[in-house]
């Protein structure tokens, strides 16, 4: 009998062999990376999986560190500011302290996602 679901047998020809590396859109997007689509075995593709996720945090962590820089200089800014209204020079100096620390907190809690990813690819 024919088989007329050819597009089963298609992926079967387009899938690369294991240990095969190709080239895979980055996480930005832009750039490509050679990367190994299908590792050897489980333990590779967990060592893939967790240093794309180290690389992940890293680049999390420098977009907060720049954001948390502007948000400081944010405060710095009201602080230093004069307003006709009392109240709300101090709407705005609470606004950027809350922003301040959200960031900061975000900041502390990838810092330490990256910790233990890192740790965990240690071992």
């Amino acid at each position: 009998m024919i088989n007329l679901n050819p597009p089963t047998r298609l992926a079967e020809l387009f899938t690369p062999p294991p240990g095969t590396a190709t080239l895979e859109p980055s996480d930005d997007g832009e750039t490509l990376v050679l990367s190994r689509s299908s590792a050897n075995s489980e333990a590779e593709a967990l060592l893939l999986a967790k240093k794309k996720r180290i690389r992940q945090l890293k680049k999390q962590i420098e977009l907060l560190q720049h954001k948390l820089l502007r948000a400081k200089v944010r405060l710095e800014t009201v602080k230093g500011a004069t307003s006709s209204s009392e109240t709300g020079h101090a709407m705005a100096r609470s606004s950027a302290q809350a922003q301040v620390m959200a960031y900061s907190t975000a900041l502390s809690m990838a810092q330490s996602a990256l910790f233990q990813a890192q740790s965990g690819t240690l071992t």
